[in-house]
């Protein structure tokens, strides 16, 4: 597999692939799933930056690649929000009349905007 190939599949499989605040990557997740792909991430490390960074090699930071399945690359509900500890990490932005929701992708199992906001938490 390609780099970009093992980060779309370890996002595939629910592992949330970020930068971390030293330059390097973090991934997060189900620990099983994360355990899967840690020794392929790590082999690949230098690639799978250039892909979150957009660096010469990769493609252009923007490409959503470690977003689950279900998940639309193109959605405008799709928020990634810089948490303190963890750098950006994926997330659903969901507004309504009296209400405006962040959720981390990882904790869904659906789009909420289609399946009514079901969260496996």
């Amino acid at each position: 597999m390609t780099p970009a190939e093992i980060y779309r599949a370890a996002g595939a499989d629910g592992v949330i692939v970020t930068l971390s605040a030293g330059g390097t990557i973090k991934a997060t997740g189900e620990q099983s799933a994360v355990s899967r792909w840690r020794l392929a991430l790590a082999e690949h490390k230098t690639e799978i930056v250039k892909l979150l960074t957009g660096q010469p090699g990769g493609p252009a930071a923007t490409t959503p690649s470690n977003l689950p399945g279900w998940c639309r690359a193109d959605c405008s509900f799709t928020e990634s929000v810089d948490l303190p500890g963890e750098g950006p990490v994926p997330g659903c932005l969901r507004s309504g009349p009296d209400l405006e929701q962040w959720t981390r992708l990882e904790w869904l199992n659906g789009c909420p905007q289609r399946s009514g906001g079901r969260a496996d938490r």
